[in-house]
């Protein structure tokens, strides 16, 4: 708790009193453990997914309003929009110069992760992007909401002793390794591709080991131990290795995609980081195997994502940016530029939509617990962060322009998003009150059951200081 606290820039004891009437808001308990030792349990996890999920919304609801070209400040790197990658080992260095040149509104964050560790990261909001050679499968099911998109699809080489009776073809093919004892790597999609693409030629392969990693295998063959599927970019083995890398005729493909959670990656942008992510692939290709980069084309996609789930198709679905800069520039988490800070929190929400049910400023001071003076000044420093101009004043009252209702309209299927999410978790906290007290002898009432209402507090993400 001392330690939340102070990130927050709050006092410990306020924080405390902040926690529990949030729990006494939604009905359960959001935190577990000692006051040293505090952990979400999956209730506030799951709150605290969802409450992240609405804020991305509310900012991206925001730069399609705007709609501005949004100039990176170079003095300025927290301006920077970051991104997180959880990549299956190799240098990456390539890839961010790239980035850097193409995309320059984007701070790429890259971890090195085996794609066990990448899904449990993914999955745990550590990383908003995965790439990797083992799609997510359906039995994973994922809570969080993913959009997969194919990157290229990649022929398997083969690794043999170079005294093999195949080694002097140029090309290996499949059916001469039937004999032979198979090293198969880590993953579980390596081994069920080999067998695969062996049933298809007619034998089934005798798998000797299953290795932790490609350098096992590679001392393997060192030892002449038997046979392993290698990736064409893999490092050429030396003059004296005592083993060959040949491609593989009828060989199985590895296939490379990229994962990302559509209500904080949209669609435009995940497709930049696709084709970017093929051409740092291209890129490697002509540095390390110039045989294959010679016969490497580039693969056609589609014009959707492999697939989707875990998500509405309100959720994931993005209005689409007019040119390429603004989907650059404009992405959902709040990037700074001469024109405009894109952020937009909670209370800045109910603000507009007071000011907009009341039709003037003096009414809705009162309705916000706000000097008239103070509110005017609030709103004028919303309105230069956002670069917008939000109401408009004449003899009738205060009314909000045309960006300002547009913002609210889409803030209002934010909104919606957000409630049914919550009332999962109100639903679940009324059931188990409900068992608590189903020996007390209770009076049936004739009015419907209702839920209250869960409202989300920045506070709770990322708390910021008081206006006035």
């Amino acid at each position: 708790m001392r330690g939340a606290a102070k990130k927050a820039r709050l006092k410990q004891s306020y924080a405390r009193r902040h926690l529990e009437r949030l729990e006494r808001k939604v009905g359960v308990p959001l935190c577990t453990g000692t006051q040293h030792n505090l952990r979400l349990t999956d209730d506030g996890a799951y709150l605290l997914r969802i409450g992240r999920r609405y804020l991305h919304r509310l900012n991206e609801a925001v730069c399609q309003v705007a709609g501005d070209f949004c100039e990176v400040d170079d003095a300025n790197p927290a301006a920077l929009r970051t991104i997180r990658f959880a990549v299956d080992g190799g240098v990456w260095d390539d890839f961010v110069d790239d980035l850097a040149r193409h995309m320059p509104t984007l701070l790429p964050v890259v971890v090195n992760a085996a794609p066990e560790i990448s899904k449990e990261l993914f999955e745990r909001y550590r990383v908003d992007a995965v790439y990797t050679s083992e799609p997510f499968r359906e039995a994973d099911r994922l809570s969080r909401p993913t959009a997969t998109y194919h990157v290229v699809d990649e022929p398997m080489w083969v690794g043999l002793p170079s005294d093999h009776p195949s080694a002097h073809k140029a090309v290996i093919p499949l059916r001469d390794l039937e004999e032979d004892r198979w090293i198969v790597g880590p993953g579980e999609t390596a081994r069920q591709a080999l067998v695969n693409a062996c049933w298809e030629v007619g034998f089934e392969p005798r798998i000797y080991r299953v290795v932790e990693s490609l350098s096992m295998a590679r001392s393997l063959l060192w030892h002449r131990a038997g046979v392993a599927l290698f990736s064409p970019l893999s490092f050429p083995p030396g003059d004296n290795a005592g083993f060959l890398i040949r491609p593989l005729e009828d060989g199985p493909y590895q296939q490379h995609v990229l994962t990302v959670d559509p209500s904080v990656v949209p669609d435009y942008l995940a497709r930049t980081l696709r084709e970017r992510l093929q051409e740092s692939y291209r890129e490697r290709a002509r540095g390390v195997n110039s045989e294959y980069a010679a016969t490497l084309e580039q693969q056609a996609v589609g014009d959707v994502p492999l697939q989707r789930s875990g998500a509405t198709e309100s959720m994931v679905e993005r209005n689409e940016p007019r040119d390429r800069d603004e989907a650059l520039s404009c992405c959902a988490s709040g990037i700074k530029s001469d024109h405009g800070d894109y952020r937009l929190e909670p209370e800045d929400v109910t603000m507009l939509r007071v000011i907009d049910e009341s039709g003037s400023l003096n009414r809705a001071a009162p309705a916000l617990l706000i000097s008239q003076p103070a509110l005017t000044r609030r709103l004028k420093r919303l309105e230069r962060r956002l670069a917008l101009k939000l109401l408009v004043s004449d003899y009738r009252g205060t009314a909000l322009t045309a960006a300002g209702r547009k913002l609210l309209n889409m803030i209002a299927e934010a909104e919606r998003e957000f409630q049914l999410a919550g009332q999962v978790l109100l639903e679940r906290a009324s059931r188990e009150s409900a068992t608590v007290r189903k020996r007390v002898p209770t009076v049936a009432l004739s009015t419907p059951v209702s839920y209250p209402r869960l409202r989300l507090s920045s506070d709770v993400l990322h708390p910021t200081p008081a206006f006035d």
